[in-house]
């Protein structure tokens, strides 16, 4: 738990988080969007003169409707798409005071208290013939505004050996 329960080893998680949601993929998405809702600004404006110019203008407003629906469409997948690529940012001090809250039961806790941050730590454990591997998770949900998904990492026998040292 001495490793787990280090800012190094949270960064290094937050760093593997970001990793994970920083894809390549929308970025060229994100671009075709961008050109897509210009291509439909032009177009909404070009509907609007011609409306202006006649009388007969049913028909120009329902495009014109559809094409309004069709660019806020797009705009909501668009802002989708950008907020996926945001990073996460989590201050020393948040993590460190975090940490510490963890650290004291370890330190100074009864042995329940000790087993509710084993228990809040460790997912499972498996162990097989040659190795054991430590699935661990880290209450994330502390750390950002919209918890993620459980995180886990798996550890080779002398590493798990280390953790539980």
């Amino acid at each position: 738990m001495d490793r787990v329960l280090t800012y190094d080893f949270v960064t290094s998680l937050v760093n593997d988080v970001n990793s994970e949601l920083r894809r390549p993929e929308p970025a060229g998405q994100i671009t075709q969007l961008h050109r897509r809702v210009h291509a439909l600004d032009r177009a909404i404006t070009k509907l609007v003169d011609v409306a202006e110019k006649e009388e007969d203008t049913a028909e120009v407003v329902s495009r014109l409707r559809q094409r309004k629906e069709e660019r806020e469409r797009l705009r909501q997948e668009l802002r989708l798409l950008e907020s996926s690529q945001e990073t996460i940012e989590v201050p020393r001090h948040i993590v460190e005071a975090i940490l510490a809250e963890m650290r004291e039961p370890l330190a100074n806790g009864t042995l329940a208290a000790q087993r509710t941050v084993v228990k809040s730590a460790v997912d499972h454990i498996v162990v097989e013939k040659n190795r054991a591997q430590l699935y661990y998770q880290f209450p994330c949900a502390s750390l950002y505004k919209v918890p993620p998904a459980r995180l886990e990492r798996a550890h080779t026998a002398s590493e798990a050996a280390a953790l539980s040292a």
